[in-house]
């Protein structure tokens, strides 16, 4: 981490397998909601930068209103 273009984020979860959909929410600095990626159905997932500018990113990985992990997020 940091990356340019994409970079892949693998999860190890239980639910996957209990075929749950897990959804993936980037937040910028301020709290903002930047970016999401819903119905996440494999333990490896691809986040391109898309609009993201240069700067420190957060995201959650979540199912339904449960946090299942927080990780930060460096875009150069």
């Amino acid at each position: 981490n940091p990356f340019n273009s994409s970079t892949n984020i693998a999860i190890n979860s239980p639910l996957l397998k209990e075929e749950k959909k897990l959804s993936l929410i980037v937040y910028d600095l301020l709290g903002n909601e930047v970016n999401r990626i819903d119905n996440i159905s494999t333990s490896l997932i691809i986040l391109d930068r898309g609009q993201l500018s240069q700067g420190m990113y957060f995201y959650k990985l979540m199912n339904n209103n449960e946090i299942l992990a927080t990780g930060k997020l460096m875009v150069e």
